[in-house]
C-alpha cells in the first residue's frame, strides 16, 4: 500500500504537476456603480413616451493573471513570423531539476525522493528553454485572482405605450446596449487586463407587447356568473 504522506511534501506538493490558482486574502470584492437620467411624456389621453440613458461601471472584478509568463523580450514581435526565436525559445536543453541533483535527499528525505522519481518533471533530462526563462519554472502554470477587472455599460431606452379601451394595451420598447469588458489579457506578460466588446448582453433588443382582456367574467360584459 501507498504511505499516506499528509502534509510531509510542504511546498514540494505541487512542484511539476499540474498548474496552480490561488486567492489573496485580502483581495478586493467587485463594487457596481449605476445612475439613470430620463424624460417621459403624455401624448393625448391614452399615450406615454419616453426615453432613457442608464449606464454603469464595475471595477474590482476577480480575474485570473498568471504569475509564469514569458517575459515580453523572448517574444516576436512585427506582423513577420519569426520561425528562428520559435524553434530557439522551443529548443531542449539541460533539466537543472533532473533527479540526479538532488541524490541527497535520499537519504535526508526519502519519502518526497521517491515521490520525485515517479514525477516526469524531475526523471527527464531535458527541458524547454522557454520554461526556464519563466519566473517560477518548477510550476507548470502559477495563477493567482486579482481584483483587475472592469466592465462600462451605456444604454439607451426608448418606450411608447398606448393605452386602449376596452381591454386592449400596447407596448414598444428598443434598447441600444454599449457593453466594453477590460476581463482579459491580449499578451501573457501585460500587467493590465485589456478593454474588449462584450459578449453577456445583446446590443439592439425590440419588444412589441400586446395585451387583450377577454370580455368575461366578473365586472365584465359576458359570463359574469358561475365558472
Amino acid at each position: 500500500f501507498d504511505q499516506a504522506v499528509k502534509d510531509t511534501f510542504g511546498l514540494m506538493a505541487k512542484v511539476g504537476r499540474g498548474s496552480w490558482t490561488a486567492a489573496l486574502y485580502d483581495r478586493k470584492h467587485a463594487r457596481l456603480q449605476r445612475w439613470r437620467a430620463g424624460v417621459q411624456r403624455q401624448l393625448g389621453a391614452s399615450t406615454v413616451v419616453s426615453a432613457a440613458y442608464v449606464g454603469t461601471y464595475t471595477d474590482d472584478v476577480s480575474l485570473s493573471q498568471t504569475l509564469s509568463y514569458l517575459p515580453e523580450q523572448y517574444w516576436a514581435s512585427g506582423l513577420v513570423r519569426n520561425d528562428a526565436n520559435a524553434s530557439n525559445m522551443n529548443a531542449n536543453v539541460t533539466n537543472p531539476f533532473a533527479l540526479a541533483n538532488f541524490a541527497g535527499l535520499q537519504s535526508s528525505n526519502p519519502i518526497l525522493y521517491s515521490d520525485m522519481r515517479t514525477n516526469s518533471f524531475f526523471t527527464s533530462g531535458t527541458i524547454r528553454k522557454e520554461r526556464l526563462l519563466r519566473p517560477f519554472p518548477q510550476m507548470n502554470g502559477l495563477n493567482q485572482q486579482v481584483p483587475l477587472g472592469e466592465v462600462r455599460t451605456h444604454e439607451l431606452i426608448v418606450s411608447a405605450d398606448k393605452r386602449f379601451s376596452s381591454g386592449f394595451n400596447l407596448s414598444v420598447n428598443y434598447t441600444r446596449l454599449s457593453l466594453r469588458t477590460a476581463d482579459f489579457y491580449y499578451n501573457e506578460f501585460d500587467p493590465g487586463p485589456s478593454w474588449r466588446d462584450g459578449s453577456n448582453g445583446r446590443p439592439h433588443v425590440f419588444n412589441l407587447l400586446a395585451t387583450y382582456e377577454f370580455p368575461f367574467g366578473k365586472g365584465k360584459r359576458f359570463a359574469t356568473a358561475g365558472l
